[in-house]
């Protein structure tokens, strides 16, 4: 369990990242703009959700940092350390998700001020996949560590603001406007997080040994069983039901996919970090 601590920061703080971008994506349409108080209602509790959830992400990564007196060194390898980027666009997309949050309290928030902390976001989520892409591993020497967070986040900001849409008064009176494509959207981000984890496999599998044995242990675990059914499938139904009939939509549902779709990715994240630890004991690297 000693990748737990980096499995929740990075999956949190991608779902926040995602929940901020899909948030001001359907800013863009037009429900958003004839019920501009509701949407800005909405945002405020999107700023809330999102910058709480990257704090506490970052606050976890302290145990996987280190001592947290000693974390902030971390910034001084700007230069040419990947990891220390990471660390500052996440520390200001929760900073920026904080001062939105704050600006919203007493008037609207321009669309341009979300869309800034969003790519903010989604820049902190490229570098941190960009950080796993190890040339040592060679089933991650390659761009999927990247498109994987970056789904991450597509799929868990999704959902997470699926369940807004249940559970605020002002998402209450969006979603018969966004629910039916919201939910779609979301299925489209499962098929993706889908045909993603197999197309590393797949070419994992048809690569070097040390990248067909990890493909073998990563293809072999049940939690990646697990991961498909509950994660992937069981939310990918649930997601067809609610799109063809949104008027039915309901907190248990919303709930459902949140909570599933979550643990989903949070388990596909550890299997992605402990199937590569396995390769560095088996390979001795």
């Amino acid at each position: 369990m000693e990748w737990m601590a980096l499995v929740l920061f990075t999956v949190l703080a991608e779902a926040a990242v995602g929940l901020m971008a899909v948030y001001g994506l359907y800013g863009l349409t037009a429900a958003a703009r004839e019920q501009s108080s509701a949407y800005g209602k909405l945002g405020r509790t999107v700023y809330l959700t999102a910058g709480c959830t990257t704090l506490a992400a970052i606050l976890i990564s302290l145990e996987h940092l280190g001592w947290p007196l000693f974390a902030p060194r971390a910034l001084m390898g700007l230069g040419s350390s990947p990891l220390s980027w990471e660390i500052l666009l996440t520390g200001l997309f929760a900073a920026g998700a904080g001062a939105l949050w704050w600006l919203s309290r007493s008037r609207p928030v321009a669309p341009w001020l979300t869309g800034i902390c969003a790519l903010v976001g989604v820049a902190a989520t490229f570098i941190s996949g960009r950080i796993y892409a190890l040339p040592a591993i060679p089933a991650n020497a390659n761009a999927f560590p990247v498109v994987l967070f970056l789904v991450t986040a597509l799929v868990t900001g999704a959902a997470l603001l699926m369940l807004l849409l249940a559970v605020t008064e002002a998402g209450k009176a969006l979603a018969p406007a966004w629910l039916s494509n919201l939910s779609l959207l979301t299925l489209g981000a499962v098929v993706l997080a889908a045909v993603a984890t197999w197309t590393y496999t797949s070419a994992a599998a048809g690569g070097a040994p040390e990248a067909q044995a990890q493909a073998a242990h990563f293809t072999g675990s049940t939690l990646h069983l697990v991961r498909l059914v509950a994660g992937l499938l069981l939310p990918g139904a649930v997601l067809i039901w609610m799109a063809r009939r949104p008027a039915r939509h309901a907190v248990g549902a919303a709930l459902l996919v949140a909570a599933v779709l979550l643990g989903g990715e949070i388990a596909g994240r550890y299997l992605f970090f402990e199937s590569t630890t396995f390769l560095s004991f088996t390979a001795g690297l």
